[in-house]
């Protein structure tokens, strides 16, 4: 059951599939685990396989914006609002939007 389960998930280390096993209710170490995958020759799961967040954002930074939503008050007591939207890949900056309120404040 241990080499059937890291032939099936190859990026799973051992912990994992010793916490696989308890969920379905067979008790082991995981030294035992990591010794019964040594002897099947499984090699242990790569680490960092989930990658970072750099990776993540080279992989999507083409579609991926990043948007701020911001108020200003200004010299005359009132507020604006401004939403900011930043093309990553690019990194332009774009106001979507900046309308004028009666809000006054205080």
């Amino acid at each position: 059951m241990i080499l059937r389960l890291a032939r099936e998930n190859p990026l799973r280390g051992h912990r994992r599939v010793q916490g696989e096993l308890a969920r379905l209710g067979v008790t082991v170490s995981a030294a035992t685990v990591r010794a019964i995958l040594r002897q099947g020759d499984i090699p242990p799961a790569r680490q960092g396989a989930r990658g970072t967040w750099a990776c993540f954002l080279r992989a999507w930074a083409s579609g991926l914006p990043a948007c701020d939503f911001s108020h200003v008050d200004t010299a005359f007591r009132g507020r604006l609002y401004v939403l900011f939207v930043m093309e990553v890949e690019a990194r332009r900056v774009h106001i979507l939007a900046s309308p004028r309120t009666r809000t006054r404040i205080g």
